[in-house]
């Protein structure tokens, strides 16, 4: 007599969208410019050795936000960091004088308020040095990294070690100092909203102006069944890594395909969070795995997700199963 062959229970689970909430869309644009001084001064003089150069992709920066009608410049955050030569007190004058003269400057050329400026600085870019050293080949390497990392000495006393090295702090200063004098740049600035229509517009020319929720609406008009649906969200999860929604959206979609392998991975981000409880519950009741499902589910029953509901009630559908397919195994 054959034995029986045991075919296990395919659960019919019920997955949820979410719509994300609206959010205030504050985007940011970052970028570094290397500025030269005259020796000792603070003043900016734009046709300077490489000034023209370094000045224009800041102006360049800040133009495309200010000539661009559906964004508004809310904010230009100047830093700047001097290079461990010399004494720390003058470096730290320098260092914050260089980004306030930047700030200044770029204030007077744009004629923008004061209120969307703000200047910080660091005195000298230590941790900058020791990125630079660590992936160095230099023959003292390791001497420099244990300087650097010596918390009892003063940014003066680690100067004094590393020039006691000779010809090594020659090549510090000469090759790797220079590119750790530089001031640094993020503009804030924040983005209408779009109608789906105008959304549609965007999503090949420029889709980071779009939110999540805005996206998940130009989704909407084409519908649950439609390939852009899911070409829509994955977009948002790409362009939001960090938006639980978006990602939990997309596992969603990646669920009702069939692809649990690819939905796992995105579920694996933010199955702690307390929306994505039911996709998570439903990963795991697919994956046959019911006792963790069942946890989640209930959360999600908790929510009032009326698929989770559902889903639980396959949950005891697969237990049954699984307590056949054993009792089979031990005949």
């Amino acid at each position: 007599m054959q034995p029986a062959v045991f075919t296990p229970y395919a659960p019919a689970v019920r997955i949820n969208y979410i719509e994300p909430q609206e959010e205030a869309k504050v985007r940011e644009m970052e970028g570094v410019a290397y500025l030269d001084f005259r020796p000792g001064s603070l003043e900016i003089v734009p046709s300077y050795r490489h000034n023209t150069q370094e000045l224009s992709k800041i102006e360049a920066s800040i133009r495309s936000v200010r000539e661009n009608p559906d964004v508004t410049l809310v904010g230009l955050h100047i830093h700047g960091y001097a290079s461990p030569e010399g004494s720390y007190a003058l470096n730290e004058r320098l260092s914050q004088g260089r980004a306030e003269a930047l700030s200044q400057y770029l204030k007077g050329h744009f004629n923008l308020p004061q209120s969307i400026l703000s200047v910080t600085s660091t005195a000298e870019d230590w941790q900058g040095l020791r990125e630079k050293i660590e992936e160095s080949s230099l023959v003292n390497r390791r001497r420099i990294l244990e300087v650097i990392d010596n918390t009892s000495l003063s940014p003066d006393q680690k100067e004094q070690q590393l020039k006691a090295l000779g010809s090594t702090y020659q090549t510090l200063l000469n090759q790797y100092f220079p590119s750790l004098r530089r001031v640094s740049y993020r503009i804030e600035y924040t983005v209408r909203d779009y109608t789906p229509l105008e959304a549609e517009a965007l999503l090949e020319q420029n889709p980071g102006n779009l939110s999540p929720s805005e996206l998940f609406r130009l989704a909407e008009t084409y519908g649950v069944e439609s390939s852009r649906w899911g070409e829509i969200l994955q977009l948002s999860a790409l362009l939001y890594p960090d938006d639980v929604v978006s990602q939990v959206n997309l596992a969603a979609f990646l669920l009702q395909k069939g692809d649990t392998v690819a939905a796992g991975k995105v579920l694996e981000n933010v199955k702690g969070e307390e929306v994505a409880a039911n996709n998570v519950g439903a990963y795991y009741l697919l994956m046959r795995e019911p006792e963790k499902a069942e946890g989640y589910l209930e959360r999600a029953k908790g929510q009032g997700i009326l698929s989770a509901e559902y889903n639980l009630t396959e949950v005891r559908k697969v237990k049954d199963d699984m307590q056949r397919e054993s009792r089979l195994k031990e005949k």
